[in-house]
């Protein structure tokens, strides 16, 4: 798990989105949703293992589409991180340290 702020992770998903849709960082804009920008369902579900492994959160496709936008992900994240840190939980492997929420 990473220390990284909501910032520092909302650029993270946006480089990555970028990749998957073959343009530059510059083109997608935090606030647009994954829907908005084209992106399909296995491309999500791959955006949700990547979050999930970098941050060690878990994070359902229905937490994705509640979360609205991109930076609402980045968010979701770093809320997730931090109920894990309160609650004492801390990242392993698999889902040992995941916190289910």
């Amino acid at each position: 798990m990473t220390d990284a702020s909501v910032e520092e992770i909302t650029d993270l998903i946006v480089r990555e989105v970028a990749d998957l849709l073959s343009c530059p960082s510059e083109l997608v804009s935090p606030e647009a949703s994954l829907l908005e920008l084209g992106i399909d369902s296995l491309a999500i579900v791959n955006l949700v293992d990547r979050a999930e492994h970098e941050h060690g959160v878990r994070i359902e496709l229905a937490d994705l589409v509640e979360a609205g936008t991109i930076r609402g992900i980045a968010e979701l994240i770093d809320a997730r991180r931090l109920t894990m840190t309160l609650a004492g939980v801390s990242a392993g492997e698999g889902d040992r340290g995941v916190l289910r929420i």
